[in-house]
């Protein structure tokens, strides 16, 4: 039986996860997980991949093991915290499922979507939201009536999610007006250059200017653009949608993860 699209979600966000670390650090702590909560339990995730806590369904932890995409190590009865690691047919499983779509763009275009719709969603669920308002807007039947909404949904997500940005590191002597998102963000990047290194450093810097081009594109999809012949198009809109996610996307992965 195959997996369900969040259970996939959940075997790439820890194969991603091990991937970062060196072999002997890619063991993982099942933690909360009895077997009278198999099914619908929330439990957790932690381990040196893991950045915090991966909150996860109890069953469908018990559904990749199932598939023996995981394996439980040794631990006693009633044991709050149980190891499990990747095994060989999870990661193939995980490289079946990136070589599902042969087509490049529509691949990346995937890999965002799964990265967004997984934890950034429970960790900046008010920038998730407008995201998804906005994406469900542009795959209407007809989408055009709601062309300046979802400039102005793609807006507000960016600055929900500079917001989070700023609770989840706080930097000092930062930019108090919410809508200068760029000037709070690179806040982030100046606390955490160091730490970052210059390589990192300098790819975050390009995307302060990346971000520049998206926020014109959200600006101008969001009043509908005023000037003569300039009237908005399915496309404008689905590259105001994808530009802002892979924004959010890039920011949250090289910010966030370890």
């Amino acid at each position: 039986m195959a997996l369900l699209p969040e259970q996939e979600e959940l075997l790439v966000t820890l194969v991603e996860a091990a991937r970062k670390v060196p072999r002997h650090q890619q063991q993982f702590m099942h933690m909360s997980f009895t077997t009278d909560q198999q099914i619908g339990s929330m439990d957790s995730v932690i381990g040196d991949a893991i950045d915090g806590q991966l909150q996860v369904l109890g069953s469908d932890m018990v559904e990749l093991s199932a598939h023996r995409y995981i394996r439980y190590g040794s631990h006693a009865w009633g044991d709050s915290a149980i190891p499990f690691t990747i095994t060989a047919d999870g990661f193939h499983h995980y490289e079946a499922l990136r070589d599902r779509s042969k087509d490049t763009l529509n691949a990346v275009e995937e890999e965002v979507q799964r990265y967004l719709d997984g934890t950034f969603a429970e960790r900046f669920p008010a920038a998730y939201e407008r995201l998804q308002a906005a994406e469900q807007m542009l795959w209407q039947s007809d989408p055009s009536p709601n062309f300046t909404t979802i400039g102005h949904k793609l807006r507000e997500a960016v600055q929900q999610f500079a917001t989070a940005m700023l609770d989840r590191h706080g930097p000092e002597d930062v930019d108090g007006d919410p809508t200068k998102t760029k000037n709070r963000l690179r806040a982030v990047i100046e606390m955490r250059r160091e730490e970052l290194g210059t390589a990192k450093t300098s790819l975050l810097q390009a995307l302060i200017d990346y971000q520049d081009a998206v926020n014109e594109m959200v600006q101008r999809q969001e009043h509908g653009d005023q000037k003569p012949g300039g009237g908005l198009t399915f496309e404008d809109a689905r590259a105001a949608v994808f530009q802002t996610a892979m924004l959010l996307h890039e920011y949250d992965r090289l910010l966030n993860r370890p």
